[in-house]
């Protein structure tokens, strides 16, 4: 076994930095090296290096480089003050035994005030604990622990969501001097951790997520924890995070990293923490985050075109008018779309939903979601329905792919034997005509 924190040599980068030889650097001296880097930014830099070597040793992930997301999630613990957000770290597993709790007994030794919060009870626990400070809120078993059916636990979650951000908080009831009940605002701001076997979250709650994926270790390529052996190595490593990030802190304060084009919204807010982390520590850690976020991005964009995205109903609805909205047409009337919806998405809006979609439900649906209104046509029947024009905003707001329609091309000429009513006799005898001059005309 490994014993003393490992020396990390790095070849012709002479901002990096040894944790080991920091006895030798004054952190305060914001001087720097020829290529440009503080001595601080060098430390960390060696420093997440050290940490991310460590968890290596004892954490197999599906994608080797979630060990740095850990890293960076854990450093980010000791300055979350400066980070505005605090993404939620997602272990997950499928199964039992790939060492969920093994990641949660390391940032237990590695993060700033750890708080093991796997049974909690009462709703108001984590407020009145982190109202007296920032802790580093650790829940194992999060796929029974926290049940939305439980009222304890959705005061908890509630507690997560809103903690997300810098300033959340939640009403507390507390006693006064005069021993009478009163609610007070109090602090719900924190890094939380939540390990489970695909844990079932809200959709709120895990849009703030960022999720690694644990397998188990079949082959044992990674080294037991025996904690009784590594404390006093892994103590020396939390006091160097612990310095470096502090040392860092003005650093991760001002940095405003670029990220990729389309890490925006909740994305941004969950990587820009991280982000900042790896900016200020310099290195190969911008390359690595940077790399953390695309895949991300493309697991999400993955999920979509699967639908393996849990979407709320009225977004799906957003997706199957664009998916039954036949080909070539402006206009279809509302009886005609719900019956499209429920020929092909059964499950969602026909037989097998559990009330089936009718006109007035659709029409509900898309007045509350996106404020579209049924018309009638300017034409025909003077049905009413629904123009493909009002949902182009909705759909390029939702990334949803509209039909192909062309309106100002001229419609295209009907074929004599797909006019109905028509016999065969007759047919030889028509012009050709477009489609529009077989559209019933409104009577006087």
């Amino acid at each position: 076994m490994t014993t003393g924190l490992t020396v990390v040599v790095v070849i012709a980068m002479t901002d990096y930095i040894s944790p080991l030889d920091m006895e030798h650097i004054d952190l305060a001296d914001s001087s720097s090296s020829s290529t440009g880097s503080s001595d601080s930014s060098g430390y960390l830099w060696g420093v997440l290096d050290e940490v991310d070597q460590w968890l290596r040793r004892f954490i197999l992930a599906t994608t080797p480089e979630d060990i740095h997301l850990i890293t960076l999630w854990a450093a980010h613990t000791y300055v979350v003050e400066e980070t505005y957000t605090s993404p939620r770290l997602l272990i997950d597993s499928v199964m039992p035994g790939a060492g969920k709790t093994t990641v949660l007994e390391h940032l237990d030794r590695l993060t700033r005030s750890p708080l093991s919060a796997s049974s909690i009870s009462s709703e108001a626990l984590l407020p009145r604990v982190l109202d007296r400070g920032i802790r580093t809120i650790l829940i194992d078993e999060a796929d029974r622990s926290l049940d939305p059916k439980d009222p304890v636990m959705k005061g908890v979650i509630a507690t997560i969501n809103t903690g997300y951000k810098r300033g959340g908080s939640r009403p507390v009831l507390v006693k006064d001097n005069d021993g009478n009940w009163t609610d007070r605002e109090m602090s719900t701001y924190a890094p939380v951790a939540m390990a489970g076997n695909n844990p079932t979250l809200a959709d709120d709650t895990r849009s703030r997520c960022i999720r690694i994926l644990l397998m188990p270790d079949f082959e044992g390529r990674t080294e037991d924890s025996d904690w009784e052996d590594l404390e006093a190595e892994v103590d020396q490593l939390k006091v160097l995070l612990d310095e470096a990030m502090e040392a860092a802190r003005d650093s991760v304060s001002s940095a405003r990293p670029e990220l990729p084009e389309k890490c925006i919204g909740r994305m941004r807010e969950k990587w820009r923490p991280l982000a900042r982390i790896a900016y200020a520590a310099g290195g190969d850690w911008p390359t690595r985050v940077t790399q953390l976020i695309n895949r991300d991005i493309e697991e999400l964009e993955m999920e979509r075109a699967e639908g393996v995205q849990n979407l709320p109903l009225r977004v799906h609805l957003l997706k199957d008018i664009a998916e039954v909205w036949p080909n070539g047409e402006s206009f279809i009337a509302s009886q005609d779309l719900v019956q499209r919806l429920a020929v092909n998405f059964p499950a969602r809006w026909g037989i097998e939903s559990v009330r089936g979609l009718k006109v007035q439900g659709l029409g509900r649906m898309l007045m509350q979601g996106y404020k579209i209104n049924s018309d009638r046509e300017t034409t025909g029947q003077r049905r009413r329905g629904y123009y493909i024009t009002q949902f182009t905003e909705a759909w390029q707001r939702f990334q949803v792919q509209s039909p192909q329609h062309q309106p100002d091309e001229p419609d295209k000429p009907v074929q004599p034997d797909q006019i109905p009513g028509i016999t065969g006799e007759q047919q030889g005898n028509l012009p050709t005509a477009s489609a529009t001059e077989h559209q019933p005309k409104e009577t006087p």
